[in-house]
């Protein structure tokens, strides 16, 4: 399991607009690190990934941290397009 967070400058924006970082998602390039797995994010950052959404769930309610969104990082572009396999 992998965790990032936050660092102080990207807190205390959130802090300051709360709304802001609900619009805010992590680019391409970021989520490459986690294909395959499940995450949790909030705003540009990734929380937390694990391989099963329960060990998210888990995680963050340990650290007592909520998420903008959770979702599997698609291996392929049939996961990504939602096509199933002919």
């Amino acid at each position: 399991m992998r965790a990032q967070h936050e660092s102080e400058p990207a807190a205390e924006a959130a802090a300051q607009s709360g709304a802001a970082s609900k619009s805010v998602r992590p680019d391409a390039g970021t989520l490459e690190a986690f294909v395959g797995q499940w995450v949790a994010t909030r705003g540009p950052d990734v929380l937390v990934a694990a391989p099963d959404p329960r060990t998210v769930v888990s995680w963050l309610a340990q650290h007592r941290q909520q998420a903008d969104s959770m979702f599997r990082v698609p291996q392929s572009e049939f996961e990504a397009s939602g096509l199933a396999p002919v």
